[in-house]
């Protein structure tokens, strides 16, 4: 079987997963090139016998090797370089017996690939006598972040914390709520209304990029969270009685 020596990579690169169905269709930027005759140019075979040895000489093909492939937000929003070491078995000269040979796998993360995008290296399995190596197959997977969440859309998803009486009184004091973005900036939101919880508003091209529109992102979507004391003192809850509507 082929090793994945992940020692050379960030953590968490290589994570072993598997995956149902055999439908890769989207492959990440790795395409299958495959030459087709034109049927005007095919040549029409003499008998059946012909068809049943070509049939016979033809390969199986081992079942795909399949992994996941980390990456971090920061990273999708820059795009990225990944290296993965493997050592695989080679056949010898004699096309019985095998050798060990290590190889690189480079694949170049672009800007904004999705979640489930797949990554294809044909036949680069252990090489067995009369059989097609196996396909390894890397499939994107978004690295869990202490901060953020990406949507389908490739939006940003945002939880910012806000004080109870910030979201009642802010829009009277020109209070804002600092929000952080996947480049270490920082972007203020102001209040400018009462705040409920699990208000939201819409940061525009703060997101991750949008990789079929060129120089383009999404955006980043904050949903407030409001923050309840735990407990108020009598004066205070007083005041609220009768200050508050019923």
């Amino acid at each position: 079987m082929v090793d994945f020596l992940s020692g050379m990579f960030d953590h968490g690169f290589g994570m072993p997963g598997a995956f149902g169905g055999t439908d890769f269709a989207d492959v990440g930027g790795f395409h299958a090139f495959h030459h087709q005759g034109h049927p005007a140019y095919s040549r029409q075979r003499s008998s059946s016998f012909e068809d049943m040895s070509s049939f016979a000489r033809k390969k199986a093909q081992d079942p795909p090797i399949e992994k996941f492939l980390m990456v971090s937000l920061e990273e999708l929003l820059e795009g990225t370089t990944k290296k993965l070491k493997i050592i695989k078995k080679v056949l010898n000269p004699d096309r019985v017996t095998t050798h060990p040979e290590e190889k690189i796998l480079t694949i170049d993360v672009r800007k904004g690939w999705k979640e489930g995008t797949k990554i294809t290296f044909p036949e680069e399995g252990d090489q067995k006598p009369h059989t097609v190596p196996a396909d390894i197959i890397f499939t994107i997977k978004d690295k869990p972040h202490p901060h953020f969440k990406r949507d389908h859309d490739n939006n940003i998803l945002y939880t910012a914390p806000v004080s109870l009486r910030d979201a009642l009184t802010g829009h009277t004091t020109a209070s804002s709520v600092p929000v952080p973005t996947l480049d270490s900036r920082t972007v203020n939101i102001p209040l400018n209304s009462i705040i409920k919880p699990g208000a939201k508003r819409r940061i525009k091209g703060e997101g991750l990029p949008l990789p079929k529109r060129v120089n383009q992102r999404a955006d980043m979507l904050v949903e407030f969270e409001v923050l309840f004391p735990t407990e108020l003192p009598s004066a205070s809850i007083d005041l609220l009685k009768s200050a508050l509507p019923e």
